[in-house]
């Protein structure tokens, strides 16, 4: 076959027992991560061809074959007083460690309360239903104990659309603009910055918004620059070429990737060059848990963003990041 050179050029990106059906044991009682990468040393080799005796590990390695995966947040407290993502992220830990674990609980070993305060970075801002941006997705958690109705829009701050669609008056607004603080900075198409949507709309009534964000901010120059690459005005260079991102999608170019991290903070560069199978999303996460679970925008909390990323790229091609944390995009009724 002619494109077997091209293929099986480099048999180490097919290295992985996460791909093309799993563990392989072969004729010389070895274990191979999968039947591609058996094929591919094969192909590479001068030695007999091995053939598959059968899925899975071979025995001499001790290792058990049953690790079950699951993408889902579904904490649970295990004998050796760890939390696990889920059921399936306990038994791989078990598997890997021949340790006896079982379920003590089916929550986290140690509940933390949304309302301790904490320190939040800048890129963990929320927009909520209430037209308010607050530092992190806690801070909506703690409050929807009181408010049943609030409820979080998209990750990053709300921009001056959302403020307008969700109040609808400048009078309200204005009002709000003299008693309401947050940092969540507009740039006018000026290059003048105000603090917040609620100020730009009452103070700066004949500007437009030009950025969420601050005038000049690096963000903001990688996404007018992306934008330039896509309208072909922009000379491109070294720094222009393709990037593979987190996600497992190729991005034209390392601004296109940044600018994308408005709406995914977990976003960042894994090589440059376009993204190969290796570079695929889809792994198991067998460590315990250590505060990354994610909301997707279907409402379903996912164990970690590759987890996420994972269904995104082989089940539903719309589903995307809102926030970190349990999930709080769905409006919900207080039963009390």
């Amino acid at each position: 076959m002619e494109e077997l050179p091209v293929l099986f050029e480099d048999c180490e990106k097919y290295n992985s027992p996460h791909y093309f059906g799993g563990p392989i044991c072969g004729s010389d009682a070895k274990t191979y991560s999968n039947i591609f990468y058996l094929n591919c040393v094969n192909y590479k080799s001068d030695n007999d061809e091995v053939t598959p005796e059968h899925r899975g590990y071979c025995p001499e390695t001790g290792h058990s074959n049953v690790c079950p995966w699951s993408p889902l947040y579904r904490p649970i407290c295990a004998s050796n007083n760890v939390t696990y993502q889920n059921l399936e992220a306990m038994y791989c830990a078990a598997n890997e460690t021949s340790e006896v674990l079982t379920m003590i609980k089916n929550e986290p070993c140690e509940m933390r309360d949304p309302c301790e305060p904490r320190s939040s970075k800048p890129d963990e801002k929320v927009c909520t239903s209430v037209g308010k941006t607050f530092p992190n997705a806690d801070i909506v958690r703690c409050l929807r104990q009181y408010h049943s109705d609030i409820h979080i829009l998209h990750s990053g701050g709300c921009t001056v659309k959302d403020v307008w669609d969700i109040h609808k008056s400048r009078d309200k607004i204005c009002h709000l603009a003299k008693e309401h603080y947050e940092w969540n900075p507009i740039c006018a198409s000026d290059n003048k910055m105000c603090a917040n949507p609620f100020v730009f709309i009452c103070y700066r009534p004949l500007a437009n918004a030009k950025f969420s964000d601050k005038c000049q901010s690096n963000l903001q120059k990688s996404c007018k620059i992306a934008a330039e690459i896509d309208a072909g005005i922009h000379p491109t260079n070294d720094t222009d070429i393709c990037v593979c991102g987190r996600d497992g999608i190729t991005y034209t170019s390392e601004h296109h990737l940044n600018c994308a991290k408005i709406k995914d903070r977990h976003l960042y560069k894994l090589h440059s060059g376009r993204c190969t199978p290796k570079d695929s999303p889809c792994f198991h996460n067998t460590q315990p848990l250590d505060s990354n679970e994610v909301c997707g925008s279907d409402g379903v909390t996912y164990a970690t963003p590759n987890a996420l990323y994972c269904i995104t790229r082989t089940k539903d091609k719309g589903l995307h990041y809102m926030h970190d944390g349990p999930c709080a995009i769905k409006l919900r009724h207080s039963s009390k």
